[in-house]
């Protein structure tokens, strides 16, 4: 566990660190350098790693859906980390994808499962 993770356990989550450790994560787990996933979704390298870092709140619409396409992650799901929900929420992520996603997202950042869904149903319910 890094440094990094070990400041956020002791602070209260944020969406942007969260949504960051979730992409790093995914773009390790399939191989590829920050300069690949730059490539594949059509940005350059410095803004996979502002992403990464938590350094950017908003990535634009264009970039999220391009990150879920590169990374075969749902789309809702990154929306839903960024503490954004444009879909109609009931019906938006299935109860086994969020699982298998709360897997991988608990492995990225060191969070426990239930910690993230907690955090994952209050961004659902202020939203």
């Amino acid at each position: 566990m890094t440094d990094q993770i070990r400041r956020w356990k002791s602070e209260s989550i944020e969406p942007r660190l969260a949504f960051g450790a979730f992409i790093r994560y995914l773009r390790k787990q399939k191989g590829d350098r920050q300069p690949a996933l730059a490539h594949g979704i059509g940005v350059k390298s410095t803004h996979v790693s502002v992403l990464e870092h938590g350094k950017l709140a908003n990535p634009h619409e264009r970039t999220v859906q391009a990150l879920a396409q590169y990374l075969e992650v749902d789309k809702n799901l990154l929306y839903c980390l960024l503490g954004r929900w444009p879909f109609p929420k009931p019906d938006a992520l299935d109860a086994a994808v969020l699982e298998k996603y709360l897997q991988v997202l608990a492995e990225a950042t060191g969070y426990s499962k239930e910690d993230l869904g907690v955090f994952i149903i209050a961004y659902l319910i202020a939203s």
